[in-house]
């Protein structure tokens, strides 16, 4: 991953894993566990790591609404230590291969301004 902290370039290394213990069936119901790593290369060190449960709704196979809440531990900066995390999003696909995304998110912890939203367009070259 390539960011930007004060104005300075960075790069971080990230090793994630996913399972999904309850999948979406015929109720429209489904949940994941979610977990990375990170890893500072420049420093050779542990940057942090980042536990998410997420929870799927599917109403009908165009749409889809998503909640989640984890946490993330960081250590790579000041302030470091222990956030929560918590989102809701909502996709529709219109059309086939096409869908609009949006979601609202928050990190809570110290030096937080929330919360954050973002909405965009997604094509799925192999989506129904």
């Amino acid at each position: 991953m390539n960011l930007r902290s004060d104005g300075q370039e960075d790069y971080l290394a990230t090793l994630t894993a996913k399972t999904v213990p309850i999948p979406i069936g015929r109720n429209g119901f489904g949940v994941a566990i979610s977990g990375a790593v990170v890893y500072d290369p420049r420093n050779q060190t542990g940057n942090g790591f980042i536990v998410n449960i997420p929870v799927t709704f599917e109403f009908s196979k165009e749409l889809r609404v998503n909640v989640n809440f984890g946490t993330q531990y960081y250590t790579g900066g000041d302030p470091h230590g222990l956030y929560a995390t918590a989102g809701a999003g909502v996709s529709w696909t219109f059309v086939r291969h096409w869908s609009v995304i949006s979601e609202v998110f928050a990190l809570m912890g110290p030096g937080q301004t929330n919360p954050r939203q973002q909405t965009g367009l997604r094509y799925s070259p192999t989506g129904t």
